[in-house]
């Protein structure tokens, strides 16, 4: 298994490793990645996440009803936060648990939209699909996705200042 599985149609396995905070404080968070005694079980991981975020992207390109929400023809997702090593993770607050240290989760915004209100909207059309997640959080002005390759939660809901409210 090697990092280029991880690519689909719209995403490419760079997108998910990219940090600036890693680039200011000289880490290589590929690198990182690759010497890490599960990295096979990671890569495994990052293919099922990559795979379930362009299944979202497709879902939401061919629903008008998403496009109205969203106000514009085509959907864009760009990820903010992929894949973090435990130094990276910890450099940018996270938890010593988070997903983001399995390949379990990104963070993303759609078409740029940060406006909290107009993400619940997103996450409650994506809970309404039914995709199978383990968490879709509205948190300030991005959304969390993750997703396990089994025994998915299915938590969908806003998380701030370390308060969660489920929808």
């Amino acid at each position: 298994m090697q990092l280029r599985n991880i690519n689909q149609k719209n995403f490419r396995y760079e997108e998910f490793l990219f940090s600036k905070t890693a680039i200011a404080n000289n880490i290589d968070n590929e690198m990182e990645l690759l010497k890490d005694i599960n990295y096979k079980a990671y890569i495994l991981n990052g293919v099922h996440l990559a795979t379930t975020l362009q299944k979202i992207r497709d879902l939401m390109n061919k629903s008008q009803e998403f496009k109205d929400i969203i106000k514009n023809d085509e959907v864009i997702i760009n990820i903010t936060s992929g894949y973090r090593c435990p130094k990276l993770n910890e450099l940018v607050g996270g938890r010593p648990t988070s997903q983001h240290t399995r390949f379990q989760a990104v963070d993303f915004r759609i078409n740029g939209i940060t406006d909290l209100q107009q993400l619940k909207r997103i996450a409650l059309w994506l809970k309404n699909q039914k995709v199978s997640v383990d968490q879709c959080l509205v948190e300030a002005n991005w959304i969390h996705l993750s997703v396990k390759l089994k025994d998915n939660r299915g938590m969908f809901g806003i998380f701030i200042n370390n308060q969660f409210t489920a929808f």
